[in-house]
């Protein structure tokens, strides 16, 4: 059985690993290139050992090791959305455009399919759907890869199919889209707070923007960690979950 609150209070189980992941995340120029690879090599180390069930936050050693695996599982993540990019790459010079004569507009409307329909066409529609479906494979491809230790694994999109249609990844994965959601809203919610009338301020006092701009950014960053750790080992009970059944359904008498 998949254990949700265990994977809940996990990312604050360990107060010395949960500071070193959170400065490790922090939005630190240049350094968040590196440091930030190897956070999402972390994840997927918390998603192996919630695939063993062992719900303990693994330490943080061999960093060289979790940036290998935070670069490679950027580079699968590329892989797979790639038909989304290529869509995207005809539309970039407009949307960069729009971006830099009214990016408040384009903020605004970010949640609003029919401003994209009516702006860029339904190509950007079939972009979006391509997206849908690779954001929702992707985490099972990088957690078959981490659990086998085979790349290769994290192609093999028969299986990977198989393991996206049941009903405990169906299930496990619409939970960690609500918790997110329930997050990203908080997160608009403080930044409207904070910026709801900058677009129609008239004069800026530059470290009084700067600033709050500088919390919202380590609050984003802290609740992506966070999301992070307990979305993965979900992924990872989960998977582990699925294997069980299957070998459970292969001992069955035909």
């Amino acid at each position: 059985m998949v254990d949700y609150l265990k994977a809940l209070k996990r990312p604050f189980s360990d107060l010395d690993k949960f500071i070193v992941g959170i400065i490790l995340n922090l939005p630190i120029p240049l350094v968040k290139l590196v440091s930030n690879t190897i956070v999402q090599g972390y994840v997927l180390r918390c998603g192996r050992t919630a695939y063993e069930k062992k719900y303990e936050l693994p330490s943080w050693k061999d960093v060289i090791q979790l940036w290998i695996r935070g670069f490679l599982s950027g580079l699968i993540a590329l892989i797979y959305s790639l038909p989304s990019l290529i869509i995207l790459f005809f539309f970039l010079p407009t949307i960069l455009n729009d971006v830099v004569s009214d990016p408040f507009n384009v903020l605004y409307n970010t949640i609003n399919p029919f401003y994209f329909i009516n702006t860029y066409g339904y190509a950007i529609v079939i972009a979006w759907l391509f997206s849908l479906i690779t954001s929702y494979i992707i985490p099972v491809a990088l957690m078959r890869w981490t659990v086998e230790d085979d790349i290769k694994n994290a192609f093999e999109l028969r299986t990977i199919f198989e393991n996206v249609l049941t009903k405990k990844y169906i299930v496990v994965r619409s939970i960690t889209l609500l918790i997110t959601y329930a997050a990203v809203i908080l997160f608009l919610a403080i930044n409207f707070a904070i910026f709801g009338d900058v677009k129609n301020t008239t004069t800026w006092n530059t470290v009084s923007l700067l600033l709050p701009a500088i919390g919202i950014l380590v609050i984003s960053s802290i609740k992506d960690y966070i999301i992070s750790i307990f979305s993965y080992s979900l992924y990872g009970d989960v998977l582990g979950e699925i294997k069980k059944d299957g070998r459970e359904h292969s001992r069955k008498p035909k």
